[in-house]
This record gives structure tokens, C-alpha cells and sequence, in this order.
């Protein structure tokens, strides 16, 4: 995982945009979950190695790893409910209501992850702890990690390798 911070902005954009591929169902699901298992892997990297460097440099940035981790794996895991559509008919039922609740977890635990990424980065820019004020132009950045890659990937470069 640490390859994926050594990445130029441009190759990381490359793997990123193959979430946009456009193609026949089943294909493009699959091609959809590689862009987001990048997309993951690279949040995890940010936060895990980005909280080595602040405890190497005596920066206090309270995480809770266990509670990152689980929403890493939790968004991972529920993508495939979320993403396939296997509900027929006009009726609800329980299943669509799983489906729906699933979808809430997988958008809690993205901006959970997104937020620790971008507060770990802007920490370590910073040389202390941040506050949302502090982070929020990266928060965003790494919600459109398609246009945001190409910012903080060298930032990331520069503050972590």
C-alpha cells in the first residue's frame, strides 16, 4: 500500500478514472470496484502512514484506528449490496430497506474516511493538529478525488515519502 503514495498525481488519476468507464453491466461493475478498492487503499495509506509520520514528528492527532479500519472494510463489504440492484418489483420490502441503510453506512463511512485523509494531510502540512476549518479545501478535494488527485497526490508525496 505504500507503493499507491509513491504514485506520480497522474498515474493515480489513471487508476481513478477507471470508475468512469462506461460498458455493459456486469463489466462495469467490476471496473467500478477497482476504481474504488484504489480509491480505498489509497484513503487507508494517507491516514495509516500519514499517523506514523505525525507520531514520528510528537504531532498529537487523536484517531481512532479500530473505528477508520472498520468503515475502510464496513465500505468495502456493503459496496456490492449497494451497487447491484437485486430488488423486483414495485413493492418494498426488507430487502430494499437493507439496501437502503447500507447505502447510508457506505456514504457515513466515505466521509469518515475522507475527513481522517484530508486532516492527516493538512496536520502534517501544518506541523499541528488541524481543524475543519483547516482541512476542509482537502476534505473536498478528496470527495472529487477524480480533479483532487491531481492537488494533493504531489502534497502527499512531498509530506509522507
Amino acid at each position: 500500500m505504500r507503493k499507491l503514495l509513491s504514485l506520480k498525481h497522474w498515474q493515480l488519476f489513471l487508476l481513478l478514472l477507471t470508475g468512469a468507464w462506461v460498458s455493459p453491466s456486469p463489466l462495469r461493475e467490476i471496473i467500478n470496484s477497482i476504481a474504488l478498492a484504489t480509491l480505498l487503499l489509497w484513503t487507508y495509506s494517507v491516514v495509516i502512514y500519514g499517523h506514523e509520520k505525525l507520531r514520528s514528528k510528537n504531532i498529537h492527532c487523536p484517531l481512532n484506528s479500530t473505528f477508520f479500519r472498520i468503515n475502510i472494510i464496513a465500505v468495502a463489504l456493503l459496496y456490492p449490496f449497494v451497487i447491484f440492484d437485486f430488488s423486483y418489483g414495485d413493492s418494498i420490502n426488507l430487502f430494499d430497506i437493507f439496501i437502503a441503510l447500507c447505502g447510508l453506512y457506505l456514504l457515513f463511512g466515505l466521509l469518515y474516511a475522507t475527513a481522517m485523509a484530508a486532516k492527516t494531510i493538512e496536520s502534517l502540512a501544518k506541523g499541528k493538529e488541524a481543524h475543519f476549518a483547516d482541512y476542509s479545501l482537502s476534505f473536498f478535494l478528496f470527495l472529487f478525488s477524480i480533479v483532487g488527485v491531481w492537488i494533493i497526490q504531489p502534497k502527499v508525496n512531498k509530506l509522507i515519502n
